[in-house]
């Protein structure tokens, strides 16, 4: 379900259509979703060869998962790159995470670097959280907490869960900004709307916490 949802916000988001306007995209989601990989993938990859940046990152998703066919990074990397050059954020963001776990690949911080940020200043939320932990936890470039702390904020505002706890905790921690437990406790109730679960225990925890205190003041 959650692969499917991905490929959806993927068709959404970068405006794949195949011929015949709807009927062929809906197929492909459908058999997505019952398992039938191997009629998703083929149209997917009809349109890939088309140069079509969404299919083509799509396609690279296939083969790095290993659906309906043995996995293969190589693959996935050959097809992340070209929707990658195609200026697809999401293509450019898988691109870079095979360079940084050198999947497919050898290990590349620099190119990681490059297409992560590609991604991110094209607004790509998770490209945005993905250049706040490279800053955050310096990743072939000098440890940044302000920058980080920035492309989070950026990726939360946006509404990706992971980017909202990480913010949430610059401000419960003091960190590259002046605490404040009220911002942190509202982004952390965001991003556990969401079910975020590290969030959900902190948020828990920060509740009873301040129960406890209220008590022992009364």
């Amino acid at each position: 379900m959650k692969r499917c949802l991905q490929i959806t916000l993927i068709l959404t988001l970068f405006g794949l259509n195949f011929p015949g306007y709807t009927t062929n995209l809906d197929e492909a989601i459908v058999a997505y979703s019952k398992g039938d990989y191997a009629t998703a993938f083929k149209y997917f990859l009809s349109r890939a060869k088309q140069n079509d940046g969404a299919a083509q990152d799509l396609v690279g998703l296939f083969y790095n998962e290993g659906l309906g066919m043995r996995k293969d990074l190589k693959s996935a990397l050959y097809w992340y790159k070209k929707s990658a050059q195609n200026n697809n954020p999401s293509g450019q963001f898988n691109l870079a995470t095979l360079y940084f776990r050198g999947l497919g690949t050898r290990q590349n911080y620099k190119l990681a670097f490059y297409w992560t940020k590609k991604s991110a200043l094209q607004g790509f939320a998770r490209g945005q959280a993905g250049l706040a932990e490279i800053y955050e936890r310096g990743l072939g470039v000098n440890v940044d907490f302000k920058r980080a702390r920035y492309w989070y904020q950026i990726s939360a505002k946006k509404g990706y869960a992971y980017a909202q706890f990480r913010l949430a905790l610059y401000y419960d921690l003091g960190k590259a900004v002046e605490k404040d437990m009220k911002r942190a406790m509202h982004w952390y109730q965001l991003a556990a709307n969401q079910g975020h679960q590290q969030s959900k225990i902190r948020l828990r925890f920060l509740v009873s916490t301040s129960l406890k205190i209220t008590k022992k003041i009364n």
